[in-house]
């Protein structure tokens, strides 16, 4: 007699993109301030009591171990390309091994060339450096910051990769299905070289059904390349931004006139609304 039970095993993925940046978070958090003690080295300079017992950071221990997989891409570990998958099963990480030999390469390389895997190797150590962490995510605040005391809207607080223009409420004039977000990219891209990108309508409006809705945010992200830009470079962007806000009353809307079936916001091609 057959069994009318239907087993389903659901694999849980984890995306770490940013998992460097959480950890400091997670370190500033934990302690209250923007130091935290460890275990050895000095605490002079710090802010730290060095005669309070050091606290043990938990919090990437837990989410990195629940998942079955985890992909985690280059960009914390400051590579140019490629990244890495783990998992916690010996059989599926052999079964990935296989494809990996039918798609892109042998293990050992995974269609990458040694001096990515240096850098990835060499990445993957400095992108948990305390110093370098702290160097990143204050100059991340600085942009975002300087852009609110400019009265330029953004989401706070400031996170660690990137500062969010609200362009919707920078472009009140302009309607979500023309969207402000891209006119926005535009503008800032016109006015001084800036580039971002459009993270609303564009990107999320367009449903598997075909039909299109205003999505729920209407953001301009400004992600900060690792170890690139000095303050004056940053200074620059601020610049540009305060110079494209004086003007945002006379910023149009768009529309598309060539898009794909999916992932449009990376291919559409648009002109201005008159």
């Amino acid at each position: 007699m057959k069994s009318g039970y239907t087993f389903i095993f659901i694999a849980v993925a984890l995306t770490a993109g940013g998992f460097a940046g959480g950890y400091q978070f997670s370190r500033q958090k934990m302690d209250g301030a923007t130091s935290v003690a460890t275990t050895t080295g000095s605490t002079a300079g710090s802010g730290v009591n060095p005669e309070k017992p050091a606290k043990k950071l938990l919090y990437y221990r837990n989410p990195m171990g629940l998942p079955d997989t985890s992909q985690v891409p280059k960009k914390d570990p400051m590579g140019n390309i490629g990244g890495w998958l783990a998992v916690n099963d010996d059989a599926l990480a052999e079964a990935t091994r296989t494809m990996l030999i039918l798609t892109e390469g042998f293990p050992t390389y995974g269609g990458l060339a040694g001096r990515d895997l240096e850098a990835l190797a060499v990445g993957i150590h400095e992108s948990v450096s305390h110093d370098y962490l702290q160097y990143r995510i204050t100059s991340t605040a600085y942009l975002g910051e300087a852009l609110h005391a400019a009265g330029i809207p953004v989401v706070r607080p400031i996170g660690g990769h990137a500062v969010y223009i609200d362009a919707k409420a920078m472009l009140p004039h302009i309607p979500a299905l023309q969207y402000p977000g891209q006119a926005l990219a535009v503008a800032l891209y016109e006015e001084g070289g800036i580039r971002s990108c459009e993270i609303g309508t564009v990107m999320f409006g367009m449903h598997p059904d075909g039909t299109e809705h205003p999505a729920a945010m209407e953001l301009v992200r400004l992600a900060i390349p690792r170890r690139t830009y000095t303050q004056s470079h940053i200074d620059y962007v601020i610049e540009v931004c305060q110079a494209v806000a004086a003007r945002a009353a006379d910023l149009r809307g768009y529309r598309i006139v060539e898009q794909p079936k999916a992932l449009r916001h990376f291919t559409s091609k648009f002109e201005p609304l008159g």
